[in-house]
């Protein structure tokens, strides 16, 4: 009996931390996405697609762009390195990112000080660095460093941004690690010719949960460009299976409970048979019948309770699962 007890307990504690943070994970998903959210198109390059010209997947920041003009609606992409930095004494080889497009519609990004890298910039190729906090704290000691500069493969950037370090739990296990420098994807790609864009971001029409596939292929196709080459994933797709997270938790418990309740119930059945079998073995039936009913109604009644709170618990335990096509 203590055992089941603790076993229940435990249950019970599981059971609510992994709601809560379920309900986090949610929160952080939709609250990363931008003015754009759940709206979106992702495409990300596949490790496993037809290599480049020069062998590195992915299409390239002239090709992405040519898409983006195509699209009807805002779109943003990402191209991923990485870079030494230097500044003064200090240098550190950090993980930088390219950006393009409309890309603070498409993320969170919490700015301490400054501000984001423009279009405007982009275009002219301004050799402009947006850092982490963290960084900054490295190699200047201190995140007041706007204005300032720092050297990447000797060229000069001057830093027009700091953002937050959002160096936590949750932040590790629903986003991944972010790049510590943003770059503009043009001034990227000068630095590194040989990248090619890791992820494209699209805004998606009303329909995307249908039709979303099919317009990517089309623009990709119209554009000349391989279909092979990115795994698409659709933004709401993705929202509807984070969002089954705090309902996954009550839903496995509650078939657990119709395990255990099933199992409690053969046992419960099972001593009974044995007990009147051997009762009946060595004495007259009325006489066993007398003297075992109170123990009899006791196990029926246990045995109806269990089955009755086994088929409420999975009932209230239960949904409806979300199965991306």
């Amino acid at each position: 009996m203590r055992l089941a007890t603790f076993l229940v307990a435990i249950g019970m504690f599981l059971m609510c931390f992994s709601s809560v943070f379920s309900e986090a994970a949610v929160m952080a998903w939709q609250q990363s996405g931008g003015t754009i959210g759940s709206e979106r198109i992702n495409l990300q390059v596949q490790a496993s697609s037809v290599p480049g010209q020069i062998g590195i997947a992915g299409y390239t920041d002239q090709e992405v762009n040519k898409l983006i003009e195509s699209w009807n609606g805002k779109a943003a992409y990402s191209i991923k390195g990485s870079f030494p930095l230097k500044a003064d004494n200090r240098q550190k080889e950090v993980n930088t990112a390219g950006i393009g497009g409309d890309y603070s519609d498409f993320t969170s990004i919490l700015l301490d000080r400054g501000s984001m890298i423009s279009k405007a910039s982009i275009e002219r190729r301004d050799q402009v660095v947006v850092i982490s906090d963290s960084l900054a704290d490295y190699l200047f000691g201190s995140a007041d460093v706007l204005g300032k500069e720092l050297f990447i493969r000797d060229k000069k950037f001057r830093i027009i941004g700091i953002y937050r370090s959002e160096n936590n739990l949750m932040e590790w296990m629903t986003k991944g690690v972010r790049p510590e420098a943003l770059l503009p994807s043009t001034v990227f790609a000068d630095l590194s010719p040989e990248s090619r864009v890791g992820t494209i971001l699209l805004e998606a029409s009303g329909d995307a949960l249908l039709n979303g596939e099919a317009e990517v292929h089309k623009a990709l196709m119209d554009n000349n460009l391989s279909v092979e080459t990115y795994k698409i994933r659709i933004g709401e797709k993705s929202l509807r299976l984070i969002q089954q997270l705090p309902r996954l938790l009550p839903a496995l418990t509650g078939i657990l409970t119709l395990v255990l309740g099933l199992m409690w119930m053969r046992r419960i059945a099972g001593g009974t048979y044995s007990r009147m079998k051997l009762a009946l073995q060595i004495g007259d039936s009325n006489e066993v019948m007398k003297r075992e009913r109170f123990y009899m109604l006791k196990q029926m009644l246990s045995f109806f309770a269990i089955g009755v709170s086994t088929a409420v618990l999975v009932l209230l335990a239960r949904f409806s699962f979300f199965y991306p096509c």
